[in-house]
């Protein structure tokens, strides 16, 4: 998706780019995506939003609660959206990646192309691929995720950090009074957590964080339908309902990961964007909104340049795109790292700190969403 917002706001300014794909076409995608209001603002730029908003459906109200249903956090994200505008939603996840190719010319995105070396030189850069071919242009943009190549061109090995779970859900066709459109709650208990979101459609997009050991993951043994009935039975309403209603065939999950804040992103003429740069585990639900915001202001740092020729002129351009999304991004980071480690708290003890601990923080966390919603892209 960053790549792809990246070709998209390049060329709205006049830049010619080009998405090397490694995967052969576009990939079948399961889950939904919380839009923030920078992601949507962002979205907005580069006029998909109202297509990507009728698809899904508005986050009107943020809720914590714990198992037994009691609210711990309250943000009323509506009342954000009529005064700034730029509201968050959810959407499937699938829906992204298709209306941004949408908007490219056929032949930008190069399907089937993996990227194996990368090679400086002086007035540009070229990608080596894995078929012998080779790519050149004036900047390189390396938006190839956690595990990103182009990174490792830059910095060496830098390991990606696991958070000790894995997250595991579905989209499921349902609808239901307890989840209305607007209404996104996440439920907390002994070392676990469940969100449940309406995406619009008659969908309804469900996630549980699982604590799972090394050796669990590695034996290949994944939970079922009927562990996670069994787990959450008796949480509110409409958990257990979803959960029936998943089809085994549309249940999957992922071990959580991000990255530690990096001081630098880029060199010269190259420099990351989106998981590649800032990967944030998805508790906070801003990833993706982080990524798009990052393709908009480094098209417009680049176009405000007179011509991409000036190696000291390029490299201070995206020098200066990395120094405004490297604090606001560790912000995600840091804070969607904290919402993890707080869901795997069990004891009774810590359970019932951490209430204290979310109720505590809701001041500073809505103001924090209403600056969000101030800030313009």
């Amino acid at each position: 998706m960053a790549g792809l917002a990246a070709a998209i706001a390049l060329r709205r300014v006049g830049l010619e780019a080009v998405v090397l794909e490694r995967m052969p076409a576009q990939p079948q995608v399961n889950g939904g995506l919380h839009i923030w209001t920078n992601g949507s603002k962002a979205l907005d730029w580069l006029g998909v939003e109202e297509e990507l908003r009728a698809q899904g459906a508005p986050v009107d109200t943020l809720v914590f609660a714990d198992s037994s249903g009691t609210v711990l956090l309250r943000a009323d994200v509506a009342k954000l959206d009529r005064r700034y505008g730029h509201g968050a939603f959810f959407v499937p996840r699938g829906d992204v990646p298709r209306t941004l190719l949408g908007q490219l010319p056929e032949g930008v995105v190069r399907w089937g192309s993996t990227v194996t070396a990368v090679r400086e030189e002086r007035g540009g850069v070229t990608a080596v691929l894995e078929d012998g071919g080779e790519v050149s242009g004036k900047v390189l943009i390396g938006a190839d995720g956690i595990s990103s190549l182009v990174r490792r061109h830059l910095f060496g090995e830098i390991e990606p950090r696991s958070l000790g779970y894995e997250d595991w859900g579905a989209v499921v066709k349902l609808e239901h009074p307890a989840a209305p459109p607007g209404y996104y709650p996440t439920y907390w208990g002994p070392g676990t957590r469940l969100g449940i979101a309406n995406i619009g459609l008659g969908r309804l997009y469900w996630a549980a964080a699982l604590q799972r050991s090394p050796e669990e993951r590695a034996a290949g043994a994944t939970p079922k339908i009927e562990d996670m009935l069994e787990q959450f039975r008796g949480w509110p309403e409409p958990i257990e309902a979803v959960l029936a209603a998943t089809p085994p065939d549309a249940f999957y999950g992922a071990h959580i990961r991000d990255l530690k804040p990096m001081k630098r992103w880029g060199r010269a003429r190259i420099t990351l964007m989106g998981d590649a740069a800032h990967a944030t585990s998805p508790n906070a639900g801003r990833g993706v909104s982080e990524a798009l915001e990052d393709a908009v202001v480094v098209a417009r740092n680049l176009a405000e340049l007179p011509g991409l020729d000036d190696d000291g002129r390029v490299a201070g351009a995206l020098h200066a795109y990395e120094e405004r999304r490297r604090k606001p991004t560790t912000a995600v980071i840091k804070l969607s790292r904290q919402i993890g480690l707080l869901g795997k708290w069990q004891n009774p003890v810590a359970t019932a700190a951490r209430g204290v601990y979310v109720r505590a923080i809701t001041p500073p966390t809505v103001m924090s969403m209403k600056k969000d919603f101030k800030q313009t892209l």
